[in-house]
């Protein structure tokens, strides 16, 4: 094409497109279950919302893990801009014709000529399988807040769509972690290969267990109390000592720890927690202190504690015991 021709046609694309929006729809896949896969571009999270909602779905949406907020339309994943910008090519070879678009592909691949003309889409119609989705995700989630059905892998805290933090979900979450550990510990076990490092990874895995339990534990009740009373102010890490906690709690209502379980599960809780006081401050040596605190008579001073996961198994059962009447 000569300049002349250049010129000739940068008047005629100017003159039809420049300050105009040319628009046409692209197309993402749904998976079986009906959700529209998500990317955050801040912290690589993928997610899911349901497609049937899409519509409902506010302007901006949030993470579900960083809570990263944006619009709507900038959290395609790698597969779906892909497939995007292939069919962007197919609306414009049939919105501004084939040999047209071919020029314009020439002359806008050079340097410093700028594009026109501005292209937006509209997000997704279940009839067309341009990419391949994501694995179904085993975490579906309403928003007890907005509504909105989302699905989440691994962790995650906040509702895409109005940002709800729900402290019980965590709580939740949290709970399946732990039963996902033990379960990769017992696993470990059975696994032929290095028996000596699967040794050492199955007991961390329940050693760190019992302080995920204490730590969600924390969680729960502080966010259970806080929801009950407001105003009141809670001491810093109260709910990781079995005693105060349960007196709290009875100083502003009356049910507390000693009104839920007998005094066998309350003594039995109290060495689970003792025993995570041991893993995080002295590598799980026995103390005169846990001696004390415990009156543990299966353990001597010196002597390093073991954990199983039977103990996991019965601090939770322990604790949702709590949480069902407290």
């Amino acid at each position: 094409m000569q300049k002349d021709d250049y010129e000739k046609l940068i008047a005629h694309i100017k003159e039809k497109f420049v300050g105009q929006t040319i628009q046409f729809p692209y197309y993402f896949q749904l998976d079986k279950n009906r959700f529209l896969d998500l990317m955050c571009h801040n912290c690589g999270y993928f997610f899911k919302i349901i497609g049937d909602q899409w519509d409902e779905v506010n302007n901006n949406i949030f993470c579900p893990l960083c809570k990263f907020e944006t619009g709507k339309g900038n959290w395609t994943t790698p597969e779906q801009e892909s497939k995007k910008q292939e069919q962007n090519e197919i609306g414009l070879q049939e919105s501004l014709g084939n040999s047209l678009h071919i020029e314009l592909d020439i002359l806008f691949s050079k340097e410093n000529v700028k594009n026109p003309y501005q292209i937006e889409g509209f997000p997704f119609q279940n009839e067309y399988i341009p990419e391949t989705v994501k694995d179904i995700s085993q975490i579906e989630i309403v928003c007890d807040n907005c509504m909105i059905k989302y699905a989440i892998y691994g962790s995650a805290y906040f509702c895409p769509n109005c940002g709800h933090y729900s402290f019980q979900k965590i709580f939740e979450d949290n709970i399946r972690k732990i039963k996902a550990k033990i379960d990769l510990t017992l696993r470990l076990t059975d696994e032929s290969g290095n028996k000596d490092e699967n040794i050492l990874v199955s007991r961390s895995l329940i050693e760190t267990s019992l302080n995920d339990c204490i730590v969600a534990f924390q969680f729960n009740n502080e966010h259970l109390f806080r929801k009950r009373f407001p105003r009141i102010s809670i001491p810093f890490n109260l709910f990781q000592k079995i005693d105060e906690g349960n007196d709290f709690w009875k100083q502003h209502q009356i049910v507390g720890y000693i009104d839920i379980l007998d005094s066998n599960e309350l003594h039995r809780l109290k060495i689970y927690f003792q025993r995570r006081h041991l893993l995080s401050h002295t590598e799980g040596i026995v103390d005169t202190r846990y001696l004390t605190k415990t009156e543990d008579c299966s353990v001597q001073i010196g002597q390093r504690i073991v954990v199983i996961p039977e103990d996991i198994e019965g601090c939770l059962i322990l604790m949702a015991k709590i949480f069902d009447n407290i």
